[in-house]
């Protein structure tokens, strides 16, 4: 059930790339071969080189449906709630909104259609006028049997439109051996190229206190039994960097006073036990704990992680959570097994990457 590429067939620019199975996968095996390729002298596009994938054909198919069913029933519910307040592109909004302008004259000048014109050497007012005519186009919709609608609107209402989209992602790794089994940048790789997996970053929230926890057990040998209060907790001003007290609120604001073991404050996801224990461990050791579990991104070593304020991607989260579930040792997710030439000859083969993190 491995997914193999032949990479003459490998096009992005074409519609043919658009159907391919995991065509997210696609690219990024693109990007991994290119990089290969500076060193090794192949053409990734011309030597029909056989790429063996760790992508598990049966598992990327769930994935894939499993994203569209449950991004098209909530999308649906959004439309629903689409207000203003919710939605800043939804066509109520008050197109004089400062913030709405930024956004949309970035979208613009980042659109195809804008570089098009500038490399033939429009100008900018004849660039933006483009943008208010009506044309004709093939648009992203749910509800279509393709999910594809032929319509006329301006290309700034296209840009509106795209935005009222809620985007997802999901990836699912073997621990033990670093081994992506499935990839699934967006909701629909022909209308949204964008990668969520691995180029979009989101705040991390919760998911990032389990590497508190870790910094605590590892750096101050603290107990998943240890204990400690579930009461309002506050880090002086001028301490860790911090300009200001900081006392962070539980979800609803509310303290039981009980005490919690580590476990189970770390089930519950209690803001204020986390806040205690990144004032010991130091934001700074966090941030090392985050970096050696693979985080990439950069990270300010300030108390307010601790509740998890960082925007990292998915690729990131998942390859550093899948620290714990490999009993301490990171394995640095990998997708490509081996690469053969036309004539079957092994030019390389992948392993994975690790290094021991936690005992």
């Amino acid at each position: 059930t491995t997914i193999v590429w032949i990479t003459r067939l490998f096009v992005p620019a074409s519609s043919h790339a658009f159907s391919r199975p995991a065509p997210f996968v696609t690219r990024e095996d693109l990007k991994i071969l290119a990089r290969e390729g500076e060193r090794d002298t192949w053409n990734i596009y011309l030597d029909g080189l056989k790429v063996y994938t760790t992508i598990d054909s049966r598992m990327q198919a769930h994935a894939e449906k499993a994203v569209q069913e449950h991004m098209k029933r909530l999308q649906a519910e959004f439309f629903v709630q689409n207000t203003p307040d919710r939605n800043p592109t939804t066509p109520f909004t008050d197109l004089e909104s400062e913030e709405l302008r930024t956004i949309m004259d970035r979208a613009m000048k980042n659109s195809a259609r804008w570089r098009a014109m500038k490399r033939v050497g429009k100008s900018e007012d004849e660039i933006r006028a483009s943008f208010n005519q009506q044309t004709e186009m093939t648009v992203f919709d749910w509800n279509a049997p393709t999910m594809e609608k032929d319509t006329v609107m301006t290309p700034l209402d296209s840009i509106r439109y795209y935005k009222s989209f809620l985007r997802a992602a999901m990836m699912s790794m073997e621990p033990q051996t670093g081994h992506v089994k499935a990839w699934v940048g967006g909701i629909n790789y022909r209308h949204f190229q964008y990668d969520n997996v691995i180029q979009g970053a989101r705040q991390a929230g919760s998911t990032f206190k389990p590497f508190i926890y870790a910094a605590a057990i590892d750096q101050l040998r603290r107990s998943p039994c240890d204990t400690l209060p579930d009461t309002k907790y506050c880090i002086e001003a001028n301490k860790h960097g911090n300009p200001e007290p900081w006392c962070p609120k539980n979800s609803g604001g509310k303290y039981s006073g009980k005490s919690y073991t580590l476990k189970k404050a770390l089930a519950n996801s209690v803001n204020v036990i986390s806040a205690n224990l990144i004032d010991q461990t130091t934001p700074q050791n966090v941030v090392r704990m985050a970096q050696n579990l693979g985080i990439e991104a950069d990270l300010l070593p300030v108390p307010s992680i601790a509740l998890g304020t960082v925007d990292l991607s998915l690729y990131e989260m998942v390859g550093a959570l899948n620290t714990f579930a490999n009993k301490g040792m990171y394995v640095k997710p990998m997708m490509i097994l081996r690469i053969e030439d036309k004539n079957g000859t092994i030019l390389e083969e992948f392993s994975p990457e690790t290094r021991e993190v936690l005992s």
